[in-house]
């Protein structure tokens, strides 16, 4: 997650190039990211040049094709996704579970669910107690806000948020009821 500056509005395209990095320029829809995230304080109609605002790498470049940005925010855990900018709560099509269930997440998430943050439970939920679920919802709630305030601290190409390695988010999506071993000849990794 960084601070990037609107370097170009594409009106024919209803897009943005965002400079987030110095010198590294990504793709940013205006159609899918309708409420932009600006680090500074005051009313905006809409997106100019010149713009600051707080966007995640949603995309890694391929090619000769930008990364694409998103005013989104996703903050990974093992048993819930929070996303900032898209409020709702959703469940994991591959999560196995009894209505029963979900509708105690539902009732103990809803109050987690404001200013534009989401929670969605992920398939690995299904294996824990309710309580592991909502309490990492709740830090990555706080993670989230920590990273959001102390942007307005931040100068522009500033990177407020790292996500964990690749290949820790790639153990981490897999259905945990499945995975016997990780096997690495890698140091570092292990």
């Amino acid at each position: 997650i960084y601070i990037g500056k609107v370097k170009k509005i594409v009106k024919n395209i209803n897009s943005a190039f965002v400079e987030y990095q110095n010198g590294k320029t990504g793709y940013y829809s205006l159609v899918d990211n309708t409420r932009h995230l600006y680090t500074q304080t005051g009313d905006h109609d809409r997106l100019k040049e010149g713009d600051e605002i707080i966007v995640q790498l949603a995309k890694e470049a391929v090619k000769t094709k930008d990364p694409v940005l998103s005013s989104v925010l996703n903050f990974t855990g093992k048993y819930t996704v929070l996303t900032h900018g898209k409020p709702l709560l959703g469940f994991s099509q591959k999560l196995q579970a009894a209505d029963e269930w979900k509708q105690k997440i539902k009732d103990l998430a809803e109050p987690l669910i404001d200013n534009g943050t989401g929670i969605i439970i992920r398939a690995n939920a299904g294996n824990a107690e309710i309580a592991q679920i909502i309490e990492e919802a709740e830090q990555l709630k706080q993670e989230c806000e920590t990273v959001l305030n102390g942007a307005s601290y931040r100068t522009v190409y500033s990177r407020l948020y790292q996500a964990q390695a690749g290949y820790l988010k790639q153990i981490k999506e897999y259905n945990m009821q499945q995975l016997e071993a990780v096997i690495t000849d890698q140091k570092d990794i292990y």
